[in-house]
């Protein structure tokens, strides 16, 4: 059972990493890779993988507000359609940042960027995070990883920390930001940024990759969840319902309709009754329904 005083704490975290965004009250905030583990303030969520979690520690994607499948590389949303947008721990996943960024930039003027430290990867290594991430004079630079664990005995001796020491893991999770963990940039108009390769001779195999998503299975999970939504734990609807307080300025100007371009052609959608279909192209997208809720489904085929 999760005691009180953590998720005092856990809030008390999330209200400060909030005001460091410096996040308007009635700003349209986009979460891109929301994940298991939304923001609270993000008022729409856009999320890849709803089957495969094996790189947001074996956890399933939340699905509490306006909710999108959608690519990083191919945002499937108008340019400048949020005033803020939020991407949190996914860049040290992918092979090409720089065009994530910069759809990042396209879709809001505004937003705040995390991933781990260099040395919390050191420290902490993932075989599915590709790159060593700091922030240089303002720039954020990614460095390649040589390989996929930085030293398998310090990783080991660090993950042994929490059976030795209870309560640890609590200590560093909740205090990131203060020990210098993570690298968090609010940026605005752009991100500076530079991304560092090895050369391929040396660099070691063995980084894990994520397995291509199903389209047909990802469409009936997100069903499922919404089915059975109503059979998430205590602690999912209590953190569910203060993030609706904490957004309750700005949440009322979701028109997730008017947001929404085919994320190929970036024109927008028509409506029918089980889909989007793209006016350019032509493509059609599912919409998963639920009672009065829906996820559309917009990642481009092919």
């Amino acid at each position: 059972m999760l005691h009180p005083l953590k998720i005092v704490r856990t809030w008390r975290n999330r209200l400060r990493l909030i005001e460091r965004m410096r996040i308007r009250p009635d700003d349209l905030v986009l979460e891109v890779a929301s994940g298991q583990n939304p923001n609270p303030r993000s008022n729409v969520l856009c999320e890849r993988y709803v089957l495969d979690d094996t790189e947001r520690n074996e956890e399933p994607v939340l699905i509490d507000r306006p909710f999108v499948v959608g690519d990083a590389y191919e945002l499937p949303f108008r340019d400048q359609a949020f005033d803020y947008v939020i991407c949190s721990h996914l860049l040290e996943h992918l092979d090409d940042p720089t065009t994530v960024i910069r759809e990042l930039q396209r879709v809001a003027p505004r937003g705040y960027v995390e991933t781990p430290s260099r040395v919390n990867e050191k420290l902490n290594s993932f075989p599915f995070h590709l790159w060593y991430v700091s922030s240089e004079e303002g720039t954020m630079v990614f460095r390649e990883k040589p390989r996929p664990i930085h030293d398998e005995e310090l990783r080991g001796w660090f993950q042994g920390l929490g059976a030795a020491m209870p309560g640890f893991y609590d200590f560093y999770f909740e205090n990131l930001h203060e020990l210098g963990n993570v690298v968090g940039i609010v940026w605005k108009g752009s991100l500076p940024h530079r991304v560092e390769r090895l050369d391929k001779e040396s660099s070691e195999p063995g980084f894990s990759e994520a397995e291509a998503p199903n389209t047909v299975d990802e469409v009936a999970a997100i069903e499922t969840v919404l089915r059975h939504a109503s059979r998430t734990s205590w602690r999912v609807r209590v953190n569910s319902a203060i993030g609706r307080a904490v957004r309750r300025r700005s949440q009322g100007r979701v028109r997730l309709e008017e947001l929404l371009v085919c994320p190929k052609c970036r024109v927008g959608l028509e409506t029918t009754t089980e889909a989007l279909e793209c006016r350019e192209c032509g493509r059609v997208y599912p919409v998963v329904r639920n009672g009065d809720r829906q996820v559309p489904f917009l990642v481009a085929p092919g």
